[in-house]
């Protein structure tokens, strides 16, 4: 397979060794006239376009400049758009499809704190123009346990009243903005720029029309925050404060904490005596008025055992043990009714709201790999609703299943059949380790890299006869390189479906309906303000300053990553290397593999342009 095979004759020489090395410089001429050797002498590259001839078309790169990681490799990162799921990107009149959100305990439940919105007067759904690919999946947190999620398409709607759809574009926006505390500075609310509403749910599955009326009229969730009572004596009534959300009112600022009441200590008044451990204060009544000049004009009120609503919004993986005592453990604090604001919403509601940015990241991400599923591949879902439940070792299950006859697993996977394709499968595959969620892409990576190597070189061996070993090496190499597998998955728009950030709903959650004011957009992208410090933004007068100080922190740190500017939207971009969209293809590969066998996996490749 040598690529000269003439004799080569060096020059008469003293001795042999001198005389071996004047005939390999000879050589090292001849191969460097027929382009074998480059100018210094070394092997030279051959094109990527005269090894890719005949294989497969990949568009070709801008020109890389000096010192910029080369296409292909971890080094280089670049940002995409975030994509959102068809049936989340326009709501327009017509006709809207109205799903119902049951969210239950499973298994035994470690605290009395309990989320079921069977047994809640008021529950949530969604509304949304698209088909919706919905299967049960679990939330975890250690509040209240693991709890499973369903979707149910109940009907659809039209011919609804501007007054209705107007006010539940308003519940809409309240309770993100609660949650999540959007940064007015930042965001405006555009009804037409959601795709998807959470409404209110009665038992009889329909919109609760009472907490839309009850909520209409309120231009935030929280009262105006007052720090002193009204003329006249405090009326205490416990109705209000039973399964209730409250605040207080004498704390400003950009965060206000928010407490669940656990219990009405009719024990305690605002004349009680203060802990002893901290010895400033007598009573209650002295802690208030010294610490936050509280007025308390009631001093018959009972006082509130209540616990601090998390601010954890993200319940996708469930949390470590030491994190999960640290919480179930946490005391209660005691609070004064007339120094606190009430949520108009129940405690039993607010949970369930807690658990929407979560809900809808994984429904986005299950539809987003099914519209993949769809563009990429023949082998579709067979219902738009999967009954069985997400199952993380989903792949496991899949290879004991396949050896329950003690057959070969290699041969096994090359008889398997299937034309049923679930989404999480694919989910798996386009979801990073640092996503930080409760699977990731690393063990299908493994399989479908190896399955890739061997099609590949089983094709080459066939097709091309009269090639050598190298050459077909050399080939394969190039075929299968991360470069031309991140090539051809952007073709695809497979980086906007990767899952590569930890999920924090406040910083880079899915905010439907609230868009960046393009104003602010320009602004931050100009001063170059990083990713990670746009939701921290108060005031844009500020943000030059605020730009040079992170330019002079940085001075002096050398990037491992070589990124260059971070500076993008969090909440619509990520940042991914060309490395990791290319494993992902491979998780693809893997995914198909296991689920439909070769032909699934043979002919996913073909789709892709392989």
């Amino acid at each position: 397979n040598a690529c000269f095979r003439d004799n080569v004759q060096g020059d008469c020489m003293e001795n042999k060794d001198l005389a071996k090395k004047s005939a390999a410089l000879c050589l090292c001429k001849k191969l460097h006239e027929i382009g074998e050797l480059d100018h210094h002498l070394r092997p030279a590259e051959i094109s990527d376009d005269s090894l890719l001839e005949g294989l497969v078309d990949v568009p070709p790169e801008a020109p890389i400049k000096a010192g910029e990681p080369q296409p292909g490799t971890k080094k280089r990162r670049q940002v995409y758009d975030k994509e959102v799921c068809q049936a989340f990107t326009h709501l327009d009149e017509g006709v809207y499809k109205l799903y119902f959100i049951t969210i239950q305990p499973t298994g035994t439940q470690a605290t009395d704190l309990l989320i079921n919105s069977t047994k809640s007067d008021v529950s949530l759904g969604l509304i949304c123009q698209g088909n919706l690919i919905h299967c049960p999946f679990t939330l975890y947190y250690p509040k209240w346990g693991e709890v499973e999620v369903k979707l149910e398409f109940i009907k659809e709607i039209s011919g609804e009243s501007p007054e209705l759809m107007s006010r539940i574009e308003h519940f809409h926006k309240l309770i993100f903005e609660t949650l999540l505390q959007i940064n007015s500075v930042l965001f405006d609310f555009n009804a037409k720029g959601s795709g998807v509403y959470v409404v209110p749910m009665g038992q009889a599955s329909t919109i609760d029309m009472d907490v839309l009326n009850q909520v209409c009229s309120l231009e935030s969730l929280r009262a105006p925050i007052v720090c002193s009572s009204q003329a006249g004596s405090f009326s205490f009534q416990s109705s209000c404060y039973e399964d209730a959300i409250i605040y207080p009112l004498y704390e400003t600022g950009k965060t206000v904490r928010m407490f669940y009441v656990k219990q009405i200590l009719t024990n305690y008044t605002p004349q009680a005596e203060f802990p002893r451990s901290k010895k400033l204060c007598t009573s209650y009544f002295d802690y208030y008025t010294q610490k936050y000049d509280a007025k308390i004009s009631n001093m018959q009120q009972p006082l509130l055992a209540a616990k601090h609503v998390p601010k954890e919004l993200n319940y996708l993986k469930p949390p470590s043990s030491y994190k999960q005592k640290k919480k179930l453990n946490s005391d209660s604090v005691k609070l004064v009714p007339e120094l606190c604001g009430i949520l108009p919403l129940k405690a039993s509601l607010w949970w369930q709201v807690m658990c929407i940015p979560s809900i809808l990241h994984r429904l986005n991400s299950l539809n987003l790999a099914h519209q993949l599923n769809a563009t990429i591949s023949d082998s579709g879902l067979t219902s738009e609703c999967l009954d069985h439940k997400i199952i993380f070792n989903w792949s496991e299950e899949v290879i004991a299943r396949t050896r329950e006859t003690q057959q070969n697993l290699c041969v096994s996977l090359v008889e398997r059949k299937s034309d049923f394709m679930h989404p999480f499968a694919l989910l798996h595959a386009l979801t990073l380790r640092g996503a930080n969620d409760n699977f990731d892409l690393e063990r299908l990576e493994v399989l479908g890299d190896s399955f890739l190597k061997y099609i590949t070189s089983e094709y080459l061996f066939l097709k091309e006869t009269k090639n050598h070993e190298g050459r077909l090496t050399q080939r394969r190499g190039k075929l299968i390189c991360n470069r031309t597998l991140f090539s051809l998955a952007k073709l695809k728009a497979v980086p906007q479906k990767i899952q590569s950030v930890n999920l924090e709903p406040p910083v880079n959650g899915f905010l439907p309906g609230f868009l960046m004011k393009p104003k602010v957009n320009e602004q931050l992208r100009r001063y170059d303000v990083a990713y990670d410090k746009w939701a921290r933004v108060d005031n844009l007068d500020d943000l030059k300053q605020e730009a040079e100080e992170m330019e002079i922190d940085s001075e002096g740190k050398e990037s491992k990553n070589n990124t260059g500017s971070c500076c993008y939207n969090p909440w619509s971009q990520h940042m991914l290397s060309d490395k990791s969209i290319a494993d992902s293809v491979e998780a693809l590969i893997g995914a198909y593999l296991l689920t439909g066998g070769t032909d699934a996996a043979i002919n996913f490749l073909h789709k892709l342009g392989l």
